[in-house]
């Protein structure tokens, strides 16, 4: 403006920080959404390219993160892969368990559960894969990953056993 001189004021360091109105998120939750972020592309990724073929480029890339930050969040691709199956068994865990109807006879809580399973699976197909395919080429830390997450879903099945007349016979 003519006539007035022209000075820089800066703010005080107190408000510079962030935005008006806004607040900056603690490191934590912005970690949380970063690896929620990567675990989403990495589902996706592990789908359809398979566990084998898939490179940590590759997961890098799909969720637009940095290869440093791919590092901070995970141990690696087997590590990121851990999670991923996590995510989707405790998706379909708690679809199963809200599905599973309480204070009903055996057979009535297993089709409600295998019911939801099926919804989930037609619902979310390559999670599914995920979990059910590409975690048993992951390596043996991830074979054994999944080998636990069945023992933990054979106890529903494992009920049944006392209600037919050749339970006992059956093999484990």
């Amino acid at each position: 403006v003519p006539g007035y001189p022209c000075a820089m004021v800066s703010l005080p360091d107190a408000l510079t920080g962030a935005a008006a109105g806004r607040q900056q998120l603690p490191r934590e939750v912005m970690e949380e959404h970063q690896r929620d972020r990567v675990i989403a592309a990495a589902i996706e990724v592990f789908a359809k390219r398979g566990y084998p073929a898939t490179t940590v480029d590759h997961l890098v890339e799909a969720s637009q993160t940095g290869v440093g930050s791919f590092y901070a969040l995970f141990d690696g691709k087997e590590g990121c892969m851990l999670r991923a199956f996590d995510r989707v068994v405790s998706e379909a865990s708690e679809r199963i368990s809200a599905a599973i109807p309480p204070d009903r006879p055996w057979v009535e809580r297993v089709c409600a559960a295998l019911r939801a399973l099926l919804d989930f699976v037609a619902a979310e197909p390559l999670a599914a894969r995920v979990a059910v395919v590409e975690v048993q080429t992951a390596g043996p830390r991830a074979l054994a990953h999944y080998e636990e997450t069945l023992e933990r879903a054979d106890a529903l099945l494992r009920e049944g056993r006392s209600l037919g007349a050749h339970g006992a016979e059956l093999p484990r």
